[in-house]
């Protein structure tokens, strides 16, 4: 997991500022986003980049004099409102973020931010920078990185958040009252211990394993003026979370990127007269197929499986990495793209209850005509 800590501009107004960009929790990757009372932005996200070195010796190759705020977030003098992130223990998460641009990316992006330059030509330009070294240099650096390298340590244990003494009444009205999700649904999770509030009120979605094991955390903020989200630290996004699956043998089932479109879905179906457990629901936390595959293994009667991914470009690309994780484990039955008609299942479920709303009352007003 990566993390982007930076200072926003207090000074923002003189520029030509795109700082947050639309909302960016709902950019793929992005696991959290919370923004302190002193204007400290912290972002954490999954990410792949470029070396720490590359990055350091494109920005002294542009001319730029690099300045070190902490131990692993730098800037430069001639832009103070440039963070560059560089994480030492891990030299694939290095970004640049500008604040007063709204600009961010890897050592190309902050090229042509820099210097206004296409992509071509800053990689064209990094070409010429990484040509002035020899052959025998690089050869060197690569062996000395394989020499050096350590393989990735296990998991951690799942650091669940604490659990909130009491009713859990602050959760449950935010997923009935602002996310329109059936009660009787909430109930039900709670009984399953698939959901619970912690101790901060965020509402705390809960994975489990075949051994009823508790591996996988996502959760979020209740507070409607407040986006905030996150994954529990030791978290395992192969087993993402689920409903009807685990001790369950289902022959349908539905795969999402978040639980709450998975729950979403579940009263979309109460809401027409179905009974929601026809159906199984696996929200992958993102838009990986590792969790599909984990529980494609587990359960060999699937027959019919839907996607029901966002409805941009993200979910796109997720629908498609299911479909080759599916057919490289060699699954023979039906698999249906199932879009939803907004961005995500959980607009869909608030525009049906809200016409539902409009529907009622149209019919109220028809009771209280005059008689002609």
């Amino acid at each position: 997991m990566a993390s982007i800590s930076v200072s926003l501009d207090r000074n923002a107004d003189r520029h030509d500022v795109k700082l947050l960009k639309r909302e960016l929790d709902t950019l793929p990757g992005v696991t959290s986003v919370s923004v302190s009372s002193g204007g400290q932005l912290a972002v954490d996200y999954d990410a792949t980049g470029v070396r720490q070195a590359d990055i350091l010796e494109k920005i002294q190759s542009l001319g730029y004099h690099v300045r070190q705020v902490s131990a692993d977030r730098w800037t430069l003098e001639e832009h103070d409102s440039i963070n560059i992130n560089l994480d030492p223990k891990h030299p694939g998460r290095q970004r640049f973020l500008w604040n007063s641009q709204g600009a961010k990316g890897s050592v190309i992006d902050f090229a042509m931010a820099i210097k206004g330059i296409s992509q071509a030509e800053a990689i064209a330009d990094l070409r010429r920078v990484l040509g002035h070294q020899s052959g025998e240099y690089w050869r060197e650096k690569r062996e000395k990185r394989q020499a050096e390298y350590q393989p990735r340590a296990a998991p951690k244990e799942l650091e669940l958040p604490e659990r909130a003494a009491g009713n859990p009444a602050r959760v449950f009205a935010y997923l009935n009252k602002t996310r329109g999700i059936s009660s009787t649904l909430i109930a039900q999770q709670f009984r399953d211990k698939t959901l619970y509030q912690d101790s901060r009120g965020n509402a705390v979605f809960v994975g489990y394993d075949y051994d009823r094991e508790a591996k996988y955390c996502t959760y979020r903020g209740t507070l409607s003026d407040v986006s905030f989200r996150g994954e529990a630290r030791g978290s395992q996004k192969a087993i993402g979370f689920s409903m009807g699956l685990v001790g369950e043998k289902p022959t349908r089932l539905m795969v999402f990127e978040a639980p709450i479109d998975a729950m979403s879905a579940a009263t979309m179906l109460e809401l027409c007269g179905r009974d929601h457990k026809e159906y199984a629901y696996l929200a992958l936390g993102g838009t990986a197929a590792n969790a599909l595959e984990y529980h494609l293994q587990q359960h060999p009667q699937l027959q019919v499986i839907f996607l029901c991914q966002d409805n941009d470009e993200a979910g796109l690309v997720s629908r498609q990495k299911c479909r080759e994780m599916l057919a490289k484990n060699g699954f023979s039955g039906r698999v249906i793209d199932k879009l939803p008609t907004g961005k995500d299942f959980n607009e869909d479920l608030l525009a049906m209850r809200q016409a539902r709303q409009r529907a009622v009352e149209q019919i109220q007003e028809l009771r209280h005509e005059p008689q002609i």
